[in-house]
């Protein structure tokens, strides 16, 4: 067992080595904070769902998310993370964008079951490059930390939800989660997590967390 002087120096510098990563947990989260909020109030008020109904429709894209997960596993496996990461955040900041839009009960369904399929898509990728950036040594205190900056990153969507809506509107929360997915999407399109996963590569006392 490490010195916890060592320790402590040691997680400084692997945690700054994937700071890379650090943009994206903190959006990915807040993009929900934003949505968590004001969805079922706007499902209410647009659509007239009531509580049951709302749950129903919940739980059908929830079904497509849980169907989807393992074969989207495996695609990340075969093509690693950018492809199924590009996707699944393109697709959902469009779908985003559109979904207030809608008048249809029927097409916003659709909508909600595809952002299910993105969301299949993300969840296995995102957790594989985790899985891959983590020292084992140091693994529960890593995690810790990742889950912080999401944490502050669904807090800070939560707070920013609210005074969203009310400054622009109803479609305004959609709208914002769409833009800092889509964003997202370019951030791994460049290749930033591939970069990375080679940097660590490279690095002694790595290799044995690797494919």
């Amino acid at each position: 067992e490490l010195p916890p002087a060592q320790f402590f120096a040691e997680l400084v510098r692997d945690l700054g080595a994937v700071r890379v990563l650090y943009p994206g947990m903190f959006a990915q989260t807040m993009s929900l904070g934003l949505l968590i909020p004001v969805i079922a109030l706007f499902a209410r008020t647009t659509f007239g769902l009531s509580p049951a109904q709302f749950s129903s429709f919940l739980v059908g894209a929830g079904v497509c998310t849980v169907l989807l997960l393992v074969p989207a596993g495996r695609l990340a496996d075969r093509q690693g993370p950018r492809v199924p990461l590009v996707a699944g955040f393109g697709t959902a900041a469009l779908l985003l964008v559109l979904l207030p839009l809608q008048r249809s009960l029927q097409v916003a369904f659709v909508m909600a079951a595809l952002i299910g399929v993105c969301y299949a898509l993300i969840l296995p990728a995102w957790n594989g490059v985790m899985a891959r950036v983590l020292t084992p040594e140091k693994r529960g205190t890593m995690w810790a930390f990742f889950m912080t900056v999401e944490g502050v990153g669904n807090a800070a969507g939560a707070f920013l939800s609210g005074r969203v809506w009310d400054a622009w509107g109803p479609h305004a929360p959609f709208w914002v989660s769409g833009a800092v997915l889509a964003a997202m999407a370019v951030l791994y399109a460049g290749g930033v997590v591939e970069r990375l996963m080679a940097s660590l590569d490279r690095r002694p006392g790595h290799g044995g967390n690797r494919r």
